[in-house]
C-alpha cells in the first residue's frame, strides 16, 4: 500500500502549478502518489502537468471531458487513491520538504486523531511571505469553533478509510471542505494542527473574486445549518458566518480592504500578520 495518496484538481493553472509539483518531488517521504485530475485545462496546463507524470511514475493523470468542479474532482482523485493516508493541496500551493513526513508521523503517533493539518505561512503571488495563519491545535479547540473551518483544507492529511467510510467530499463546485468538516464531525472524527508552518498558502488581490454570490450564499446555509445540528446557539457565530455572504456583495478592492481589518478578530486565528 502505497503511503500517501495527494489529491489535487488543477484547471489552467500554467502559472504556479510546476512550482506545486515540484514541491511534492522534494518531499522527504517519497513514498507517495500524486493524483492530479485535470478539469479540461487548457492545452498548456496539460502540457505542464504531464511533463510531471511522464518523467515521474507517482504523478497520475485524470483528465476529464467537461468541467465538473473541485468536489466532484476529489471524490474521483478519492476513487482512484490507493493510499493509507490522503493529502490535499491546491494547484497553486507549495508544500514545504518535511511536511508528509511529520504529518504521517502525527497519524501513526496519535491512532485517535482522523485528520491533521497544519499551520501555513501566506504567499502571494510573486512567493513573497506575507503572513501566517497559526489555527487551533487541539480536537477541543477546533470543535468549539468548527462552523468558522478552522482547518486550512490545501494543509490536512486523512486517514482514506475514514474519507470513504462518509462517503467522501460533498459534490459542491466550492466550500466542499467546509461541509465535509460538519459531516465529519457527526461522524465521530478528531480533529488536530500541527503548530507548524508546512505549507505556502497563496493569496492574491483576486483571491475573493472566486468568491461568487451563490457560492456565498452556499457556505452560510452550510453553517448555519451544521452549527444548528450541533445544537449551537451563539449569536455571535451565526453572525460570523453571515459575514462571508454580506462581504461578496462587495465590490472586490472593498473586500480585500474589509478582509485585512477582519482579520484581527478572526475567531480561528492565534496569529496572522495583514497582507
Amino acid at each position: 500500500m502505497t503511503t500517501v495518496s495527494v489529491l489535487i484538481s488543477v484547471y489552467n493553472d500554467t502559472k504556479y502549478i510546476q512550482q506545486s509539483l515540484k514541491s511534492l518531488s522534494a518531499q522527504t517521504l517519497s513514498d507517495f502518489e500524486c493524483i492530479l485530475v485535470d478539469d479540461a485545462s487548457d492545452v498548456d496546463t496539460q502540457g505542464a502537468i504531464a511533463e510531471y507524470a511522464a518523467a515521474d511514475g507517482r504523478f497520475k493523470i485524470i483528465r476529464n471531458d467537461k468541467n465538473r468542479g473541485l468536489g466532484e474532482n476529489l471524490n474521483i482523485a478519492l476513487a482512484a487513491a490507493k493510499g493509507k493516508y490522503v493529502a490535499r493541496m491546491d494547484s497553486d500551493d507549495i508544500c514545504l520538504p518535511e511536511r508528509f513526513e511529520k504529518q504521517v508521523a502525527y497519524l501513526e503517533a496519535n491512532p485517535s486523531v482522523t485528520v491533521v493539518g497544519t499551520w501555513a505561512s501566506i504567499i502571494d503571488d510573486k512567493g513573497n511571505v506575507m503572513g501566517a495563519r497559526h489555527y487551533p491545535v487541539s480536537h477541543n479547540e477546533i470543535i468549539k469553533i468548527i462552523w468558522a473551518n478552522p482547518m486550512l483544507h490545501p494543509t490536512v492529511m486523512m486517514r482514506r478509510d475514514a474519507l470513504n467510510g462518509i462517503g467522501g467530499y460533498p459534490s459542491l463546485r466550492r466550500k466542499q471542505d467546509y461541509a465535509l468538516w460538519f459531516k465529519a464531525e457527526r461522524a465521530g472524527w478528531r480533529f488536530a494542527n500541527i503548530p507548524e508552518e508546512l505549507l505556502l498558502y497563496r493569496v492574491t488581490e483576486t483571491h475573493f473574486s472566486r468568491t461568487k454570490l451563490a457560492q456565498a450564499w452556499t457556505q452560510l446555509k452550510i453553517g448555519f445549518a451544521g452549527y444548528a445540528r450541533m445544537g449551537g446557539c451563539n449569536p455571535m457565530a451565526y453572525g460570523a458566518m453571515a459575514y462571508p455572504f454580506l462581504r461578496a456583495l462587495l465590490p472586490l478592492g472593498v473586500q480585500n480592504w474589509l478582509a485585512a481589518r477582519m482579520r484581527q478578530i478572526d475567531p480561528r486565528l492565534i496569529k496572522e500578520k495583514a497582507i
